[in-house]
Order: C-alpha cells, then structure tokens, then sequence
C-alpha cells in the first residue's frame, strides 16, 4: 500500500481524507464517504491553521447562524410593538409608544453615539494626509492612458461630420491627460 501512491483508494469504500489545498501556515483537508470508484459524498472540511485543527462550518449551521443572528432583533422588536399596540371601542386600534420602558436603552444610545461622534471628529482632524500615494496617482494615470490609446473614443461611435467637429474643436480646448513621469527616487533607482 505504500507504494501504490493511492489508485488504490479509488476501489476501496468508505470514510477517507484528502489533502485537498496546502500552503504552509494553512492546510485544508476533505472528509468523504467513498460509495463506488467514482461516486463520493462530502461530509466536512478541516482547516488547520498554525497546527490548530478547526472544522469548518456546513452550509446548513452557517445559514442557521445567520438566521437566529437577523430574527432575533426581528423578535425583540415585534414584542415590543405587539405590548404597544392597543384596543378601545372608540378609536379601535392605536399604538401607545412609553419612553420610560426603553429610557435606559436611549440613555445608552445617546451615551454612545456622543462618544463616537467626538472620537470621529478627532480622528478627522488629526489625519489629514492624502488618500493615495505618488506612485498610485503615477500608475493610475499610465493605465487610463494606455486604455484611452487601446480604445480610442472616436472609433467607438460614428459621428455626423458637424459633431466631430464640435469634438475636435472641444478637445483642443480641453486639457489632456498628464502624461506620468518616474519620480526622482524610482528614476534614480533603474
């Protein structure tokens, strides 16, 4: 058997494992019930990650997760309106909405939200630098110039003769694309 270099598990039924994906800090191995050579039924996956073996959640407790994780909001919601919602014979039904039950969760809530809106405008003050670096801006202008040289505008539309000279008049009164140029470090460096 160990020579055989597994042709012979093909033929064999049962539970096996696999090696199904191997790169160094993380291996994921398939678990499967083996019926005939050739018809397979998953049945898990492991993950280890750093020597720590962790299975990996099925589809159905995945989604049973994620459903309790969205009705239970759902629920507690719908109770609360349900003990809001009144009855008299006069106006029929009416909603009767009391602070005092939720004030200790408003408190909370405007407790947080004044926190967060004052963390927020500190971290605008104190980071002010620009989105992107030289180099990005550099290379997105090198893209847009080769895909503007690979696809010309005019080529994609026919024009009347009386529009292309609006568009030729337009563009030479328009600004081009800069051309990008290396910075002096990358310059220096080639």
């Amino acid at each position: 058997m160990q020579n055989n270099r597994g042709t012979g598990l093909k033929s064999m039924t049962g539970i096996q494992y696999k090696l199904w994906y191997s790169c160094m800090p993380l291996h994921i191995i398939y678990k499967y019930y083996r019926t005939s050579s050739d018809t397979v039924k998953p049945l898990a996956y492991y993950n280890i990650i750093n020597g720590v073996v962790y299975q990996a959640p099925d589809m159905y407790s995945l989604t049973q997760s994620r459903l309790l994780g969205c009705l239970e909001p759902l629920q507690n919601a719908f109770e609360q309106v349900t003990k809001s919602c009144q009855y008299s014979t006069v106006e029929g039904y009416y909603w009767e909405f009391k602070k005092t039950a939720n004030a200790k969760y408003y408190a909370r809530y405007a407790r947080y939200t004044k926190t967060k809106r004052v963390s927020q405008k500190e971290e605008k003050e104190e980071t002010l630098e620009p989105r992107s670096t030289s180099f990005q801006r550099e290379r997105t202008l090198m893209v847009l110039n080769q895909l503007f040289e690979e696809y010309p505008i005019n080529e994609a539309i026919e024009m009347d003769p009386e529009e292309e000279a609006n568009v030729q008049e337009h563009r030479a009164n328009s600004p081009r694309f800069a051309v990008p140029t290396l910075s002096k470090k990358a310059a220096s460096s080639k």
